[in-house]
């Protein structure tokens, strides 16, 4: 995997006994069995995707220019990476919202956890937020033998994630980060 910078850009992040470790010494995957059971699950419930984007209004949440300096996220990849994807988000929030699919969304719950706990865990390791969520995003499909509207799912999961401020740091309803 490739990110097109530097050793310099990507910095030391740790010097263990006189070796350097760069971020991209080491994978950060998620979980795949349960984001394949997720993404297989909404799959097969879903007959296609609107064409149209939704109203993201009425989706209780930070506000996203606020969100996105919270973590760093500059404003081109969430043009390209999070709101490319709006068009599904009303679908993914029924489907999540679906009292007979509960199991699917702790699944979802699951998998949104495990996330941060990586994102936080191994922020160190890149130089920005883009990159770290994207690092996270590209090992997970590239395991992904299948079909690109499965693989264009795992994005939509996650970029439905970090909208909903499910993902990343977020303000509460008091203004604590």
């Amino acid at each position: 995997m490739n990110f097109d910078i530097n050793q310099q850009q990507a910095g030391t992040i740790n010097n263990v006994n006189g070796a350097q470790i760069h971020y991209h010494d080491h994978l950060i995957i998620i979980d795949p069995v349960e984001m394949a059971n997720l993404i297989d699950s909404f799959y097969s419930h879903v007959d296609g995707f609107c064409e149209a984007i939704q109203d993201t209004s009425s989706l209780k949440r930070t506000k996203i220019e606020k969100k996105n300096e919270l973590n760093g996220m500059s404003n081109y990849y969430y043009e390209t990476s999070i709101k490319e994807y709006f068009i599904s988000f009303m679908q993914v929030k029924e489907f999540l919202g679906d009292p007979i699919n509960i199991k699917h969304k702790r699944r979802y719950n699951y998998i949104r956890r495990e996330i941060n706990s990586k994102l936080a865990a191994y922020k160190e390791r890149f130089p920005n937020f883009d990159q770290a969520i994207e690092h996270l995003t590209s090992n997970y499909i590239e395991r992904i033998n299948g079909d690109f509207e499965k693989k264009e799912l795992v994005r939509t999961f996650i970029a439905y994630m970090y909208f909903m401020c499910e993902i990343g740091k977020t303000i509460d309803e008091e203004g604590e980060v």
